[in-house]
């Protein structure tokens, strides 16, 4: 009897365990089941969120302009779970990609890159924002990700939200609004305006600006006007190009702005496939190229490869800073700077204050360069969207005269305006100086081939250039930048010595600009000394930078910055086996062999090799040369700076 009872109750005990184990395994069935309905429902609505009022765009669009808007380039993902490798997949077909994302591993939170490799605690703070794959951001999740980095945190469902309420905030009446300064060419106006009208793209405005012209091209752009609504005729007296843009620009109502000269032509889908991909990707500007072609009796010698950059070393699916682009291809021949081959959104040349300047030629120059200043989204395309007419007549092949003359100088001007305005941004790189240079050695070139100079005029712009200076006189005597007054300095004396120029330029007007080259002269002399000094070397000894690698061009061009024209003639290369004889314009000796220069001061331009170059130079001479590591250097650099 009792066998059975212990056996009933067993059995009980068992049965009670397993009903106990049921109950459990269905509560959390159902817990699991509730939550994952959950986790649907939430995911519909997010998908939902991400479709409903897209139904032409993709996901690509919406993040990438999310980035754009708020100027984000290293995105991170939080929630790799049902929509985050959605989100995930997505994002990494963007133009920013996907810096990391965070996950899980082995129980903790982590940073993983795309290689599914760990991040660095280092090189995690580089992250500046994380999207969390969800509709909202848990409490939870915020503290998961503060634990690895500090920035901006957002869910989907917020991205989402926000470009949705963006989408409808700017309507522009037009895509593009062509504006075309007409002076005089009746001949060429008809093929100029149709190839517009004729644009692949829809939502096109045309605006033609008569500028007192005295042939029939005022009656020719009132004529299309009349038979075409999207053609705007306007009409002023004569100021040149500069002047006509500025009104077209004024009336346009168009997203973007294209520029064409009035006897030339676009290729008939040039304007879709620029604003496909301005619109696309956010562009403040982009530059394309050009094909010349020429009338009979043009001389056509080398201007077939003038505005083809399609065999330059530049990245085109880049895009760029503005100045970054320019910095890096002015040298190469790559920064077109005619706005004939720049394509810029309106609100950016507005916001900026763009404006040509009136009653001068080359009025282009110092536009194009601000363009490359101020633009933060840039992009470069090599085809040639631009069909260039060369005729005898023209601007650019016609005789010049003193009107040419002095719009080289008013150009030069406004260029050192820039470069005084824009000084953090020019800083970084040489090319605005070169440039500036450039347009100084033009004014002079074009003196020399004007044949009925107006001497009186020309000396009075002049003066007036001379006047800039000292009513700027803290870049002359405060903040003396050699790569400015030299290119100056030496135009100066050029004009000085010009023997059609000194019957207009006696007494009082001479004096002035020789006061400007003598004080110019005397704060040069002083400036270099005191750099020279300061990097431990007299005015006649040399700078020897030993290495040629990045780490020597990094340390030339710093050097660059301090001398200035100067460079040459103070610094020289040196190499352990030697490859080249010249070297960033330089001279290269083997390192043995520096002793025929009058070396002041050895640079040990390396980071990876430092201890055996040390050894390799105090093996050689001993205490002979102060020596200064790459470091070093640096260090008392940045002292002598602050």
């Amino acid at each position: 009897m009792k066998a059975i009872l212990i056996v009933l109750i067993i059995i009980i005990v068992i049965l009670v365990v397993v009903i106990g184990l049921l109950v459990s395994v269905s509560n959390e069935f159902i817990r699991r089941t509730a939550m994952y309905l959950d986790n649907m429902k939430r995911l519909r609505g997010i998908m939902d969120l991400v479709f409903k009022w897209l139904p032409q765009a993709d996901r690509e669009i919406v993040i990438e302009n999310y980035m754009i808007d708020h100027g984000y380039y290293y995105p991170c993902i939080y929630d790799m779970r049902n929509l985050g490798q959605v989100l995930y997949e997505s994002m990494q077909r963007t133009e920013q990609g996907v810096f990391a994302r965070i996950d899980r591993r082995n129980g903790q939170y982590c940073m993983l890159n795309e290689k599914d490799e760990l991040i660095d605690k280092k090189s995690m703070q580089k992250a500046d924002i994380v999207i969390v794959a969800d509709q909202y951001v848990s409490t939870l999740a915020k503290d998961n990700i503060q634990r690895l980095v500090q920035c901006p945190i957002v869910s989907l469902g917020e991205v989402m939200e926000e470009q949705r309420e963006k989408i409808n905030i700017t309507q522009y009446e037009k895509k593009v609004s062509v504006i075309v300064p007409v002076y005089n060419t009746e001949k060429y106006l008809p093929e100029c305006i149709d190839s517009l009208l004729n644009q692949t793209l829809d939502k096109v405005e045309v605006i033609l600006i008569n500028d007192g012209s005295s042939d029939n091209s005022g009656r020719i752009i009132d004529e299309y006007a009349e038979r075409y609504p999207d053609v705007v005729a306007l009409h002023q007296k004569n100021q040149k190009q500069g002047a006509a843009r500025n009104y077209g620009l004024s009336v346009a109502k168009g997203e973007y702005i294209a520029y064409i000269d009035s006897d030339d032509y676009l290729v008939l889908d040039a304007l879709e496939k620029l604003y496909a991909l301005a619109s696309r990707k956010r562009l403040d500007a982009v530059s394309y190229d050009a094909q010349p072609f020429y009338e009979e009796g043009v001389d056509s010698n080398g201007l077939e490869v003038l505005y083809d950059r399609s065999g330059l070393n530049i990245d085109f699916n880049r895009v760029w800073k503005g100045s970054e682009y320019w910095n890096e291809n002015y040298r190469k021949g790559g920064a077109f700077i005619n706005p004939c081959f720049m394509f810029c959104r309106r609100e950016f040349l507005q916001l900026n204050h763009f404006e040509f300047q009136p009653n001068v030629f080359y009025e282009d120059n110092e536009f194009g360069m601000k363009i490359y200043l101020c633009a933060k989204r840039f992009m470069c395309l090599p085809e040639k969207f631009y069909l260039r007419r060369y005729r005898a007549d023209s601007t650019m092949t016609g005789e010049l005269k003193t009107i040419h003359l002095v719009s080289r100088l008013v150009s030069s001007r406004c260029i050192w305006e820039h470069i005084i305005y824009y000084a953090d941004i020019v800083k970084q790189s040489n090319a605005s100086y070169t440039f500036f240079s450039s347009s100084l050695n033009k004014v002079l070139n074009t003196l020399e081939k004007v044949k009925e100079l107006d001497g009186k005029w020309f000396v009075k712009e002049l003066l007036s250039f001379n006047d800039f200076i000292w009513q700027n006189e803290d870049i002359l005597v405060g903040n003396y930048d050699i790569r400015v007054m030299k290119p100056v300095i030496d135009f100066f004396n050029a004009v000085l010595q010009d023997e059609r120029l000194k019957e207009f330029m006696e007494g009082e007007d001479r004096t002035e600009i020789e006061k400007t080259v003598h004080i110019s002269d005397e704060i040069a002399k002083r400036k270099l000394s005191r750099v020279l000094e300061m990097i431990g070397i007299n005015e006649k000894q040399k700078i020897c930078i030993y290495g040629t690698g990045k780490i020597g061009k990094r340390v030339s061009d710093s050097i660059k910055n301090l001398l200035g024209e100067n460079f040459r003639e103070h610094v020289f290369y040196a190499q352990t086996s030697v490859a080249e004889s010249i070297y960033d314009e330089c001279k290269v000796f083997p390192i043995e062999a520096i002793g025929s220069e009058n070396v002041g001061l050895i640079i040990v331009a390396t980071t990876k090799y430092i201890s055996e170059m040390l050894h390799i130079v105090r093996k050689l001479y001993g205490e002979k040369y102060n020596v200064l590591t790459y470091e070093e250097l640096m260090n008392s650099w940045g002292q002598m700076r602050s």
